[in-house]
């Protein structure tokens, strides 16, 4: 883990000034659910800047987790060949 001593003061500072913004607005939680191409990965960048949301997106933990050869990184490339693979 990094060091504040290694952290450019502006990016602190950028840090410091979105959290004083994000401060007074109301807490929300969304899921965005939709099929492939839909535009979830398009839309959560802008919607995570407007409403001081944190962004998790599912796809990319789990190819963290198959490209990390972790028990359920095995377990999910697997399903997503299953899913993904096309007839002969």
């Amino acid at each position: 883990m990094a060091s504040l001593e290694d952290v450019p003061s502006v990016d602190m500072m950028t840090e410091l000034l979105r959290r004083f913004k994000c401060s007074s607005k109301p807490d929300k939680r969304l899921i965005l659910i939709g099929p492939p191409g839909s535009g979830k990965a398009t839309q959560s960048p802008i919607i995570k800047d407007e409403y001081c949301l944190c962004h998790l997106a599912t796809t990319d933990m789990l190819r963290a987790a198959v490209a990390a050869k972790t028990p359920l990184g095995i377990k999910a490339k697997e399903t997503m060949e299953k899913v993904h693979c096309t007839p002969s």
